[in-house]
């Protein structure tokens, strides 16, 4: 995982360049490409049942988090988005790779680093701008800080992650991402859009 060829990521090119979209002298939301990580999508192999749950958090070093939810810990994030799917993040994809001998026997593991974009979207006016996009209650008590989910946007299936009240992360499918989020600028300009390097 550590030789990944920068040519192949797809960052540079499905961004818009920096600038304002919308009202002049109204930012109510700031669009930025979210750190790049690597990711390890890991599979279980069976249904999950208490002891799979064990032999994954001693796989882990630490107990997996509720489905719909991530926890970060020790250079390494944990995202469930159901109970047999697990999706491992951190900025050393060598990292990841020290997972392999503990989760291979129990999981398909596939590497997942470039396969999506993922933006990140900031500001007092970003909860009313996804109303336009996500099929989700965005209100605090349905999706709170920590929350994960996938779901529609437009058609397309996004991974949608609420970091702060008024921070979200955003994964679009590589082959999808210059287009959806052309289409995202469009839809959030009203609010005054900021979309920064």
């Amino acid at each position: 995982m550590s030789d990944r060829d920068p040519a192949l990521s797809p960052r540079a090119d499905a961004l818009p360049p920096p600038g304002h979209h919308g009202p002049a002298g109204r930012t109510g939301i700031i669009l930025a490409p979210a750190p790049a990580l690597a990711r390890l999508q890991i599979e279980a192999r069976r249904p999950l049942g208490p002891d799979g749950e064990d032999n994954f958090a001693a796989a882990f070093g630490r107990p997996l988090p509720p489905v719909g939810r991530c926890a970060d810990a020790d250079g390494l994030t944990l995202v469930r988005l159901a109970p047999g799917r697990v999706i491992a993040e951190a900025s050393d994809p060598d990292r990841l790779a020290a997972l392999h001998p503990a989760l291979a026997p129990l999981a398909s593991l596939i590497d997942i680093t470039d396969a999506h974009i993922r933006i990140r979207l900031d500001g007092p006016d970003v909860v009313d701008g996804l109303r336009r996009l996500v099929r989700l209650d965005l209100d605090l008590g349905a999706f709170p800080i920590g929350a994960v989910a996938m779901t529609g946007a437009h058609g397309v299936t996004v991974e949608l992650r609420r970091l702060q009240a008024t921070t979200f992360d955003i994964g679009y499918s590589r082959s999808m991402a210059a287009g959806e989020i052309a289409l995202l600028v469009t839809l959030l300009a009203p609010f005054g859009l900021a979309v920064t390097a």
